[in-house]
């Protein structure tokens, strides 16, 4: 457990100081934590390329946090994994299994076996949480609640969503021609390629980036080519991407080679994408769909917006950002008109925005928000990857707390 920060109610002229602080999540965990995800039994599933927590509890990646303590999720105990790099992401609940992307970078060797004319190759293995698996590129891996299983592709597994149902695995394409996503009912793998003037928009250096729904089908935002088509489209009912918006900028009108479309997040029955571009050498980061043309909702933004996160009220973004509107802010909100600033860590430097610190996931469990991702410390406390917003009686440290009761016991 923590020992660094104790709680205490500071007492003065009858009245609670309160304060807002980013707090640790026990000792936290020892590398980046990528995802949040909130279980049906009110846990939180957390994924990354973490392994162990800040009290040595060894981890492959995946954790689940009950509110006090970092679990393994099958409640086996998790092996050492030394010179092998586990990294886990884009967890969904589907069909009471959880599945996510997991990457371990271990490659697999060609043994020499007698009487053969070639040698024999055979797939790397690793243990995770006490179960034996076999793979070598990032693919995807599920959870029964008793089992882990591999759902075996032909090609690298990118991000995961779920609709309708089904688990859509968005991949990397090798060349053009190739799958950019396959659709998963639990017996029966479809590939989804794109036609049409969509049909050169993966095949080289692209990817999804994430995976939600529109109207019942597939919605996939990514990361565009050359071809000046729309990066947000869904999979509609013919089998066939269609394009959300014609208005969209083209690579013509984008200042870098390249438009990456980050996050989606639907709100006020508007969709909602960030970027990470500029557009005719003005930076435009977060925009919304009305009547089919994409409206731009914020302008005044130092870094990039990583993640969104909608409730009834506020759409809350975060990411690498310095500054929003003027204002020092780390993870702020929307209402539909204004924008405020939610809470800030700290990270105001460009070092740390762009090549170091950044917020990658946020999440409200247990009526707190808590953020993850690659954050050494919040506001001067350190926090280890991830942390809660308290808002409550004012925190004291340890030193601080001795020193106001010795100054008690001296009057």
């Amino acid at each position: 457990m923590n020992k660094v920060i104790t709680m205490a109610l500071i007492l003065l002229n009858s009245q609670i100081t309160h304060a807002q602080v980013w707090l640790p999540l026990d000792d936290g965990l020892n590398n980046k934590v990528a995802d949040l995800l909130l279980l049906d039994n009110d846990n939180l599933f957390i994924t990354g390329d973490f392994s162990a927590d800040g009290d040595g509890k060894i981890l492959n990646g995946i954790a689940v946090w009950d509110g006090s303590a970092f679990n393994t999720l099958s409640g086996s105990q998790a092996l050492t994994t030394e010179n092998v790099k586990l990294y886990a992401y884009e967890p969904v609940l589907i069909n009471d299994s959880i599945c996510f992307v997991y990457d371990n970078h271990l490659f697999g060797s060609y043994v020499t076996v007698p009487g053969e004319a070639s040698e024999i190759y055979t797939p790397p293995t690793f243990t995770l949480e006490g179960q034996e698996l076999y793979f070598e590129k990032p693919t995807v891996v599920c959870y029964n609640g008793n089992l882990f299983s591999i759902l075996s592709l032909p090609l690298e597994a990118q991000t995961l969503g779920e609709v309708n149902g089904q688990l859509i695995i968005g991949v990397k394409p090798i060349e053009a021609g190739n799958p950019i996503a396959y659709s998963w009912d639990g017996s029966e793998l479809d590939s989804l390629i794109l036609s049409g003037s969509f049909a050169g928009q993966f095949s080289t250096g692209g990817r999804v980036h994430q995976i939600d729904e529109y109207n019942g089908f597939p919605l996939f935002v990514g990361k565009i080519g050359t071809s000046p088509i729309s990066p947000v489209f869904y999979w509609g009912e013919n089998g066939e991407p269609v394009g959300l918006s014609n208005d969209f900028p083209t690579s013509s009108e984008v200042s870098n080679e390249n438009m990456s479309i980050l996050a989606v997040e639907w709100f006020n029955n508007n969709l909602y994408i960030s970027t990470a571009r500029f557009i005719d050498s003005t930076p435009r980061h977060l925009f919304k769909l009305v009547d089919g043309n994409w409206v731009s909702v914020i302008d005044d933004l130092f870094g990039k917006i990583e993640a969104m996160m909608s409730t009834d009220n506020f759409l809350y973004v975060t990411g690498r950002i310095g500054h929003i509107n003027g204002v020092d802010c780390t993870v702020s909100r929307w209402d539909g008109t204004n924008w405020e600033c939610v809470s800030d860590v700290g990270i105001r430097s460009f070092d740390l925005i762009y090549h170091g610190s950044e917020v990658d996931d946020l999440i409200v469990f247990q009526n707190e928000l808590i953020i993850s991702g690659e954050i050494a410390d919040a506001n001067g406390l350190r926090v280890m990857n991830i942390c809660r917003l308290y808002s409550g009686p004012e925190l004291i440290t340890e030193d601080e707390g001795d020193e106001f009761l010795d100054q008690d016991e001296n009057h």
